[in-house]
């Protein structure tokens, strides 16, 4: 009885997830962004590009605003998921070196921080702080499709 015990113990972690040690620079994708005022109003372009050597299936940054004394005044998180979560909808993963854009818009205005804070990999290993919570999300969709693929292999 101990042996299963200590095998499922052993099994559980070997599959969970595990955060990339140190997380030091530099961070899996690079994360440039600049401000462009437009008709609609301030807008963020946020040029990212994978530098991990892996496939991303998903990743957040969080859009800080501060204040004149320097303490955040607002944080908004923007999380992009792939079908690399194993979800049906979506783009393919972000390989290898491969760079995007995306256009945000900022209604708190500028100036604004961009903070990579989470990189999920296809493989359920992940890279950052994850203040935003995101990972737990992803980890729900990629739990949820694999139920629904298992579901539909039974019927």
């Amino acid at each position: 009885m101990i042996r299963l015990g200590t095998a499922m113990v052993l099994a559980a972690i070997a599959a969970a997830p595990v955060c990339a040690a140190g997380q030091e620079s530099p961070a899996p994708l690079s994360v440039a962004h600049r401000v462009e005022m437009r008709a609609g109003g301030p807008q963020a372009l946020l040029e990212f590009q994978n530098r991990s050597g892996r496939p991303v299936a998903a990743y957040a940054v969080r859009l800080v605003k501060r204040g004149e004394n320097g303490k955040a005044v607002s944080v908004r998180t923007h999380a992009v998921s792939t079908n690399g979560l194993g979800v049906s909808l979506g783009r393919p993963s972000y390989q290898d070196r491969e760079t995007w854009t995306e256009t945000l818009a900022l209604p708190e205005g500028p100036p604004v921080e961009v903070q990579l804070d989470l990189v999920l990999y296809e493989d359920g290993s992940f890279w950052g702080p994850n203040k935003s919570r995101q990972l737990e999300r992803f980890q729900g969709l990629r739990d949820g499709a694999r139920l629904e693929r298992e579901a539909a292999r039974r019927r």
